[in-house]
């Protein structure tokens, strides 16, 4: 796998979720919701009720979005009006979902709040304190904790239960990503991306950079990058391979990335969109 960089000023995202096949929601970096197609092109959409400063969006493969703000409002994107449904002011400080019926959220006392409809949420009661969760389109729950370990969490008997996943020694985590319950990304504390695919194993996800340049020929000259220089600030991805990367460089820019296993069917023929004027390189 290769991480490109979509190299432009108007994709300075703070943070995405990855919806469905194609298409990226996010916040940027003057505080509105943006939501992309199949061409990357973020576009502004309408802004919470209440003039409410979005904290968090997350976007499902079934086509649901909410988002939360920093009041702690909970939201919900109608996709035939393009505005927002308030749903709740749950006090919420983190929001994930999976599907129409597998949205959880972190709130009051960092407990897990899992959207029952009505307008509702209800406390997990599981005995955990948490500061980041994730939800797979299959319902898979896992949540970080405070000790920077991932925990697995399921219902049983109407409660919240969890148990921690075997971690490499002397790993710790700070942000996690679920597409289903064997494909699931996790950023350790020293930003490397592990790849946790099952009976407690972890594979390391390459972090190789595949950009493109073209010369004053036209020819196209393909860069490879060891690694992503700076900090690992949000990752999401899904069970068809869309996934995304935001990094906050050294110089404090934040730079978007796309996961892509073949960087140059990405741009196929990239000279055919310059004009033939063009003198230069890029």
């Amino acid at each position: 796998m290769y991480w490109m960089e979509i190299n432009t000023d108007k994709m300075r995202m703070k943070q995405v979720s990855a919806g469905s096949t194609g298409y990226l929601w996010g916040i940027n970096l003057n505080n509105k919701i943006a939501f992309a197609d199949g061409s990357l092109v973020f576009n502004e959409v309408e802004p919470l009720p209440n003039e409410e400063v979005p904290k968090y969006v997350s976007a499902a493969t079934d086509g649901t979005v909410m988002a939360i703000s920093e009041k702690g409002a909970v939201f919900r994107h109608n996709p035939y009006t393009g505005g927002w449904i308030t749903l709740v002011k749950a006090y919420l400080t983190r929001l994930e979902v999976g599907g129409n019926s597998d949205v959880y959220g972190i709130g009051t006392g960092d407990r897990i709040y899992r959207y029952i409809g009505e307008s509702s949420f209800y406390e997990g009661n599981d005995g955990g304190v948490w500061q980041d969760l994730s939800v797979g389109e299959d319902g898979t729950v896992i949540c970080l904790g405070m000790d920077n370990k991932l925990y697995r969490l399921w219902y049983q008997y109407d409660r919240l239960r969890y148990h921690v996943i075997e971690h490499p020694a002397g790993v710790l985590f700070k942000a996690i990503s679920v597409a289903s319950d064997h494909n699931i990304l996790a950023v350790t504390q020293d930003d490397q991306i592990l790849n946790y695919v099952g009976e407690n194993i972890f594979r390391e996800n390459p972090k190789k950079i595949k950009t493109w340049t073209v010369d004053a020929d036209h020819q196209v000259h393909w860069l490879i990058k060891p690694g992503l220089e700076g900090e690992i600030v949000c990752i999401d991805h899904d069970e068809d391979g869309c996934g995304h990367l935001v990094v906050k460089d050294q110089q404090g820019l934040h730079r978007l990335f796309k996961a892509v296993e073949n960087p140059e069917a990405e741009y196929e023929q990239p000279r055919r969109r310059l004009p033939k004027n063009l003198k230069g390189g890029l």
